[in-house]
């Protein structure tokens, strides 16, 4: 995931019990053989509606009888009045909440595929200075996976 330090500024930090809840809330929704981050998940909590947008889909890696591939999505604030997923038209606050989703697949364009979903893993992201050696001094956004 590339993202710009202008941009990660503009994130609102989740809590702690945020985070659990939001974790929570997918173990228990959580279907192998459909990824409900794609649009699919939507919670309230304390009043305030939460889904995922998609940030990066990873291309399809052909492995013989299996292709994997790995999504990335962002935690996001909504309004669910009109749309009860989270769009460019309705999103609230963009949140310092990350998850990835790895998936395989076996079958063919021919007989259709068959698809298998791990449960996510969750990142957070922080500023780091990236010190000048022989490129200028910068900033650089880091995700790192917590549990």
């Amino acid at each position: 995931m590339n993202i710009l330090v202008e941009e990660f500024n503009t994130y609102k930090e989740t809590s702690k019990g945020l985070e659990e809840a939001i974790k929570k809330e997918i173990k228990k929704q959580w279907d192998d053989e459909r990824n409900i981050l794609e649009g699919n998940f939507y919670v309230n909590i304390n009043g305030v509606d939460y889904g995922f947008i998609s940030i990066e889909e990873g291309g399809w890696e052909d492995d013989g009888k299996y292709s994997f591939t790995t999504d990335y999505f962002q935690l996001v604030s909504f309004n669910c009045e009109e749309i009860k997923y989270p769009c460019c038209k309705n999103i609230i606050d963009k949140l310092n909440f990350f998850a990835s989703v790895d998936a395989s697949r076996t079958g063919s364009y021919y007989t259709g595929y068959y698809y298998n979903y791990d449960e996510p893993e969750y990142f957070k992201g922080f500023i780091s200075h990236v010190p000048e050696v022989v490129i200028p001094a910068h900033d650089t956004v880091d995700i790192v996976k917590f549990k």
